[in-house]
């Protein structure tokens, strides 16, 4: 919350083309407004249950070959 007044991200979801490296995940994001953004999560950016929970997202759209997933 900001000023008492909830924040909302913009929805988006994840795009197959992501990737899962040995030091980092490659995140691509497809959100309608914005379009496609890409960014590197490194492994110490976050918690590892978190990291570890993205990075098995990440092989689930690999296993899936025309889909996305919802953030």
């Amino acid at each position: 919350m900001i000023d008492n007044k909830p924040v909302e991200m913009p929805g988006g979801c994840l795009h197959k083309n992501c990737r899962v490296t040995p030091l980092a995940l490659h995140m691509v994001v497809y959100q309608p407004t914005v379009g496609v953004k890409s960014w590197w999560l490194l492994k110490g950016e976050c918690s590892e249950a978190d990291y570890r929970r993205v990075a098995r997202i990440i092989y689930g759209l690999q296993g899936l070959p025309e889909q996305e997933m919802f953030l």
